[in-house]
């Protein structure tokens, strides 16, 4: 995920953190922050805790507003043999990160509505890059503030609507709404669990000696390249990158790949091609013209036809817009 990347603010993340939410709450805006629901947002959790606990940041309402994540929540808390020193630390003096009397957990429909009218908060809500969930609807509700802010704390594929945020969209779709970007826009990667450069490179020189080949099956095509050359500058070995549909068998220490004759996407495309399409549809209107005696082949022609130069028009306004939830307004 990271093969391209070095993650500057892994050390000083809590830092950074404290001065995000001291600006914000100076401001009188929230902060939304899109989170995995489990393992993520109690990590969050144990963190503002411990601000909070040190003074460095106001003691502010923290809304989990995910049922999954709740009920993770509700696990985490059934659990506490497994929780490392400091964790069981706080406990064992009353003070469980999980239970503290500003989190607030927003189990029902009704509690997530509740949220769109507060201020000077903490929500933290699925789906962490932003493209389903309830952190949709905060997002719609505190973007378009200049005093609020959306904090990053995981990946942001391409595509997602957590990406083009945290590259600068100045307006998004969202639930058919287009909203203005006045938030401030902040990407914490050091909370990330995903290993950057430098963590994978000490991980693949951990195999010593016994490291025979490398294949790179995950992350987009720019970190795959970046990483793949850096391993062949650092370990003399170019990793194999298997293409979309391949097929890989590991015999007797050798590496046998399996290549598709036609890329995988290029035979679905073809499978689904408009002209297959066009002429199913066709003989389908067909076979009912005697069903509706009043419409000729003709008139279905002109029909037909006008539809496909109308969707063909809407599906470049997408491709212009660049945010294929133009599609669902």
């Amino acid at each position: 995920t990271y093969g391209d990347k070095i993650h500057s603010g892994k050390i000083n993340k809590l830092e950074i953190l404290t001065e995000i939410i001291n600006m914000t709450y100076r401001k009188g805006g929230n902060i939304i922050v899109p989170a995995f629901a489990i393992e993520r947002t109690q990590d969050l959790l144990f963190y503002l805790f411990q601000l909070q606990n040190d003074n460095k940041i106001p003691k502010l309402p923290i809304y989990i507003d995910s049922p999954l994540a709740i009920s993770a929540t509700d696990i985490f808390r059934k659990n506490t043999q497994n929780f490392d020193k400091e964790s069981t630390r706080l406990i064992n003096i009353g003070q469980n990160p999980l239970t503290a009397d500003n989190v607030y957990f927003s189990q029902t429909t009704e509690d997530s509505i509740k949220l769109n009218t507060i201020n000077g908060a903490i929500i933290i809500s699925a789906s962490v890059m932003a493209d389903a969930g309830r952190v949709k609807h905060h997002l719609k509700h505190n973007l378009w503030r200049s005093d609020s802010t959306v904090v990053f704390v995981g990946y942001q594929a391409e595509g997602t609507l957590g990406r083009k945020l945290i590259d600068g969209a100045k307006e998004v779709t969202i639930h058919g709404e287009r909203i203005s970007v006045n938030a401030d826009i902040i990407n914490l990667p050091g909370f990330s669990s995903h290993a950057d450069q430098n963590e994978l490179l000490k991980w693949v020189n951990a195999s010593g000696s016994n490291l025979h080949g490398i294949v790179l099956v995950h992350g987009e095509e720019r970190s795959i390249n970046v990483f793949s050359d850096l391993l062949q500058k650092e370990k003399g070995i170019k990793p194999l990158v298997p293409v979309l549909g391949e097929n890989i068998e590991f015999i007797n220490s050798h590496i046998i790949r399996n290549i598709p004759e036609k890329p995988l996407l290029k035979v679905t495309e073809e499978k689904l091609s408009v002209n297959n399409e066009e002429e199913m549809l066709r003989n389908l209107i067909t076979k009912n013209l005697d069903k509706n005696k009043n419409i000729t082949l003709t008139d279905v022609n002109y029909a037909y036809d006008k539809l496909k130069r109308d969707l063909k028009e809407f599906i470049n306004v997408t491709k212009k817009e660049r945010d294929y939830n133009y599609l669902y307004t």
